[in-house]
């Protein structure tokens, strides 16, 4: 076993041994999610799980002597608001407030500075829509995880063919600790939950992956590496502005949610699907469309349409469900009384 393989199994041990103690301390003093009305799970769990994604960057970051310092700066910066937020809720300001900061520091970090003045607009507005995609996303067991392995994994291959130039860490570490993370969260009752600080921050470096890969390969093609949530979270925006609700609070309206609170589906189950869809979209990226170079305004339509045709009767589907499960209930309620 080289010496590599003897750090990744150290960094291992450390991690699992560092999330346990900190589901401990979190069961102590009560950093928990309880249920809610709009909750996909039923019982009292720890929030804040996350935090070991946190932990393999302070460990990449010590040991690479911080020479990413604008990334490193914001992703710290985004993950202490967002595990104070896990505390306690703070205000939509603070947090957006220093996610704009962070996806600034990002930004530049992958430019270097050399990015013309139109192209901030842009960069802002799919890193910080990414990020919060992320963490609209994480709303049952195991999602989170095996997304982010299937993304990552992506990525790994990449920087192994060449097309990817970024420290083998950066990559590998954040892997690790979302392997060690499922063990606690991709079951059928979790011992914890990601929380912001884990769906944030680890939105956050993938999201510095995938920008750097958009950079260094100029093509923005390499967005489709979050088509999945991309398009659920879109969809589902739209839907809601359709039905006059307010974007910014907390529903049950996306597709995952549909499949595990109406569909009455395993979280793994639902949790599997949506990564094993995106694996497919990335395989299909990396083997025929990317070779090929066509059009990208092409790519991008049939891509989203793709999509859109599979996601769209889906939906319609377990909505249908839904409505059916209330007017029985209200029946019920009815002969009740």
């Amino acid at each position: 076993m080289n010496t590599q393989m003897v750090q990744y199994a150290l960094l291992s041990m450390f991690l699992f041994l560092g999330l346990s103690l900190y589901i401990r301390l979190a069961r102590k003093y009560h950093i928990i999610d309880k249920p809610n009305e709009r909750s996909s799970h039923s019982i009292t769990t720890v929030r804040g799980g996350g935090i070991i994604f946190v932990l393999a960057i302070l460990i990449f970051a010590i040991k690479q002597g911080f020479d990413i310092p604008y990334f490193l700066l914001g992703f710290f910066a985004i993950s202490t608001i967002s595990f104070l937020d896990d505390i306690k809720e703070k205000s939509k300001r603070s947090r957006l407030g220093i996610q704009l900061i962070a996806v600034v520091l990002l930004i530049t970090q992958i430019t270097q500075g050399q990015i013309e003045w139109w192209q901030w607009g842009l960069f802002l507005f799919m890193a910080m829509s990414s990020i919060n995609f992320y963490n609209f996303m994480d709303g049952i067991n195991g999602i989170t995880a095996f997304y982010s392995l299937v993304l990552l994994g992506t990525l790994f291959y990449l920087y192994r063919i060449g097309q990817l130039v970024v420290a083998e860490e950066l990559i590998v570490m954040p892997i690790i600790s979302v392997i060690i993370f499922s063990f606690f969260n991709a079951r059928k009752k979790a011992r914890c939950f990601a929380g912001d600080v884990g769906s944030v921050s680890l939105a956050f470096i993938v999201v510095f992956l995938v920008g750097l890969l958009c950079w260094q390969q100029q093509s923005l093609i390499y967005i489709w590496l979050f088509g999945v949530y991309g398009v659920d979270t879109v969809l589902t925006i739209i839907q809601r502005i359709l039905m006059g609700q307010n974007i910014l609070k907390g529903h049950r309206l996306h597709l995952y949610q549909f499949m595990a609170n109406e569909g009455r589906l395993p979280h793994i189950f639902v949790s599997t699907i949506y990564a094993t869809l995106q694996a497919l979209l990335n395989v299909f990226l990396l083997v025929y469309v990317i070779p090929a170079e066509f059009n990208l305004v092409w790519v991008n339509i049939s891509m989203a349409l793709f999509l859109i045709f599979i996601y769209v009767p889906v939906k319609y589907v377990f909505m249908r469900r839904k409505e059916s499960m209330i007017t029985e209930h209200s029946k019920a309620q009815s002969l009740a009384a």
